[in-house]
């Protein structure tokens, strides 16, 4: 039955039901008049309404036909809209396949297409990415194109909200503040005992008060990573946080602190080598091919000479195809060759029965010592281990990496492979990937070379990302410098000082120069000449360190160096803050720490037995490294201690060690607070004799200019400067003389008082004589000085000279 609100429902059928209820009346119908009457009357009203449903149906239908017209507009503006975006879709397949042809001409690989349609990537870095993987290994190429990709696709979607809220608040130059290197285990400690417990992440941080006192925001974290021990941590065993640090979990809770109270920190990336317990160099003893390929082989290679040179000894090796291949030992006194022979298992698979074997011996590649492999750096799946160890630390919070021996990544046969031009395109590589993460990270290549060396591994300028960067490191690590540093320290004399800084190469955009004062490695002689080689050995002898390898490498505590001098510690952070580059300080030097022998022979000890578990028999007094002298605990109590007597040392009641560790926290907050000191120029200023050093730093967009000097010498000196020098960056009047105010002042102090005791001036003035002015300055004197318009004190007192 349809209903009467039905479409197809006849108006017509209602009086017909109706006429049929009138018929049936059985008074009407006995009256034939009245019937008729009523017929007449009904038929009328019928047609009425037959009328009004006429009307009414014909109104609805209008309506229907209206409402119809509507969704068939609709289906038209749809056509024409889908129209169009097939038109779109079809100019942009268009593009993208020409996008690909330009990334990969040969195979168009879905993960970097994927990355550029996120906007992880560029067409141009995509370009520049394909062309590095075919220099590093032109064969497989496509697959490091493919994991690179990959890990970027991985490691972006993953990337942490609040990392991303860090990254775009972070400076562009963050990196160019001071950094603190340190061991983690040692850090802190409980005890000075070698054998006592050793600090995990959880107890470092404790230790974040402690550096935002001293002025640091960035860190340098000395290998973390699982391994023996036996060679400082780059012996690893698994690119995981060390167990005995509190593992993975301590490292992301110290990690996740340090980022939210504004600290930024660097990791190692020893990517050369792993110990030879790592997991890896396992499966490669079980004959697993996959990796076996991880790690370099020379089978066949024979050593056929041996010669010294400089102060080095050198192997030459010829290889089965006659291709000669020189190479420095750095471990001479332990073992004199590059080779690593082991049984590794055979694979047996598709070898004839009657010449199968269980094993074979393998020769491997080593730089380092006996338990450590050299990786193949060409090779797709370790590059691709890689890829996913540096983003699994950035998602992290790590911002930078300090990359370990990096001169020696690639050895090609027949080369010094020192530097090779596939190292570069490699470092190049990675510095790419960490900005496709991360676009705030930085690295810090380690080569020990000469500046005008080391400054290759800064790159070139370019834009990564879209963002102008130099092509390869950030931050180059200037031993050249430092060594030049040293010698003026050592000898009282600023020749080799200014030779090495108006020598140091100018950096790409984004690149600076970073100059440590000491570190964690042996001390470099072979910048020195060698005359003052012969001298820096006896003095190095005669303050407790020792040198070895012919020479050329020495060990000893900076602050022995240093005479055990307050005063000269402090000269030593004045022309270290406020010298050239982005200083670099390592941990135990504010406190003066001494040579660590304790520590020494208990490190010789456990290399001895972990060369004997590799089967190599040599003394155990040959097992001691020296580098060790400058590791070791650095106690908790002694930290906060000098940090406490340092607030002493600016009221004037204390001038021991402390006193060294007061002028850093004060140079650390100048050079936060004016430009000059870390970005302006630096002009040298003649000064009458070659025990003072001085030098102006001006920003002149930013800063007034600042005047830095420093006596060298145990004796009371006066500085003689021309006054067009002086009157040329102050704008003075070079006919009277020239008050200054010397900024290494405290606002809190009480008078100051130099060495003698007595309380000089808050001021300094240059006198005038002649067309020179003259400064008396205090055996190891130390100013940092300002122009002031009148000789007024202002009522500010510096930091008290040591006794």
């Amino acid at each position: 039955m349809q209903s009467r609100h039905s479409p197809n429902a006849l108006p017509s059928s209602i009086p017909h039901n109706r006429a049929v209820s009138v018929g049936t009346n059985s008074a009407e119908s006995s009256h034939p008049q009245l019937q008729e009457s009523a017929l007449e009357s009904e038929h009328v009203s019928a047609t009425q309404r037959d009328d009004r449903d006429v009307t009414r149906g014909s109104e609805y239908r209008t309506r229907r036909n209206e409402t119809d017209a509507v969704p068939k507009a609709r289906v038209v503006a749809l056509e024409a809209e889908l129209e169009q975006t097939r038109a779109e879709y079809a100019s942009y397949r268009e593009s993208v396949q020409r996008t690909l042809a330009i990334i990969l001409p040969e195979k168009p690989f879905v993960t970097a297409f994927e990355a550029l349609r996120r906007g992880y990537t560029t067409v141009r870095d995509t370009q520049i990415v394909r062309d590095m993987c075919q220099r590093v290994n032109g064969a497989q190429w496509g697959t490091i194109f493919e994991y690179f990709y990959r890990a970027v696709l991985e490691y972006r979607a993953a990337r942490p909200d609040s990392l991303l809220h860090r990254d775009a608040a972070l400076a562009s130059d963050w990196y160019r503040e001071p950094w603190y290197c340190f061991y983690p285990q040692y850090m802190g400690v409980t005890s000075d005992d070698p054998l006592a417990k050793l600090t995990s992440f959880r107890d470092l941080i404790d230790m974040l008060p402690y550096w935002e006192a001293l002025g640091f925001r960035n860190l340098s974290i000395l290998p973390h990573y699982d391994s023996a021990w036996a060679d400082g941590g780059y012996d690893v065993r698994a690119y995981s946080p060390h167990p005995e640090l509190g593992g993975s979990q301590a490292f992301q809770e110290f990690v996740e602190e340090a980022t939210k109270r504004g600290f930024r920190l660097m990791t190692e990336a020893i990517f050369g080598h792993t110990g030879t317990d790592h997991e890896w160099f396992q499966r490669a003893l079980r004959g697993e091919p996959r990796f076996l390929g991880y790690y370099l082989r020379r089978d066949g290679r024979e050593k056929i000479a041996e010669f010294e040179r400089d102060g080095e000894v050198f192997c030459r090796y010829r290889d089965p195809d006659g291709t000669i291949t020189e190479r420095v030992c750095l471990f001479p006194d332990i073992d004199r060759t590059h080779g690593l022979w082991a049984q590794v298992q055979k694979d047996e698979r598709g070898a004839a029965p009657e010449k199968s074997s269980a094993q074979q011996v393998v020769q491997f590649y080593r730089t380092f010592l006996p338990f450590q492999a050299d990786l193949d750096l060409q090779n797709p799946d370790v590059l691709g281990e890689f890829f996913g160890l540096l983003g699994e630390e950035l998602n992290q919070g790590i911002l930078g990496k300090r990359i370990d021996a990096v001169a020696h990544w690639i050895k090609r046969p027949g080369t010094s492979a020192d530097g090779l031009p596939e190292t570069h395109t490699l470092l190049a590589l990675f510095k790419s990937f960490i900005h496709h993460i991360s676009p705030r990270s930085v690295l810090m290549p380690e080569a020990v070379r000469p500046n005008h060396i080391a400054a290759h591994y800064a790159g070139i300028g370019t834009e990564l990302c879209g963002s102008a960067r130099s092509s390869e490191g950030d931050l180059l690590l200037s031993f050249e410098m430092q060594a030049a540093l040293r010698e003026m320290l050592w000898f009282c004399r600023t020749a080799p000082y200014w030779r090495a800084v108006l020598q140091l190469p100018k950096l790409p955009p984004g690149a600076d120069w970073c100059v440590p004062l000491a570190h964690h490695d042996d001390i470099y002689l072979g910048f020195l000449e060698r005359s003052v080689r012969q001298d820096a050995a006896i003095l190095i002898r005669k303050c407790g360190g020792m040198v070895f390898r012919g020479g050329i490498s020495a060990a000893c505590r900076e602050y022995d160096l240093l005479a055990r001098d307050p005063r000269r510690l402090a000269l030593a952070f004045f022309t270290l803050v406020l010298g050239p580059g982005t200083p670099f300080v390592y941990s135990g030097s504010e406190i003066g720490a001494n040579n660590a022998f304790d520590f020494a022979h208990i490190q010789m000890k456990r290399r001895y037995e972990r060369l004997r578990a590799c089967g190599f028999m040599v003394a155990e007094g040959a097992c001691l490294d020296p580098r060790d002298l400058q590791r070791g605990p650095l106690p908790r109590s002694l930290l906060f201690r000098a940090l406490e007597e340092s607030e002493l040392v600016k009221r004037g009641a204390s001038t021991g060690v402390e006193y060294g560790l007061a002028i850093l926290r004060r140079l650390n907050a100048l050079r936060s607070s004016h430009p000059s000191l870390h970005s302006g120029c630096m002009q040298p200023v003649d000064t009458g004799r070659a025990e003072i050093l001085a030098f102006i730093r001006h920003d002149a967009a930013r800063d007034r200019p600042l005047l830095c000097i420093a006596n060298l010498s145990d004796y009371e000196l006066d500085m003689v400067t021309p006054t067009w020098q002086l009157g040329a960056y102050f704008g003075a009047n070079t006919a009277t003389d020239l008050p200054c105010r010397d900024l290494l002042v405290d606002p809190r102090g009480q008078p100051a008082h130099s060495s003698d005791g007595a309380t000089p001036a808050p001021d300094e003035r240059f006198r005038l004589q002649g067309t020179g002015y003259v400064l008396r300055l205090q055996p190891l004197a130390i100013h940092l000085l300002e122009q002031i318009e009148s000789g007024h004190c202002n009522g500010r007192d510096s930091i008290p000279q040591a006794a």
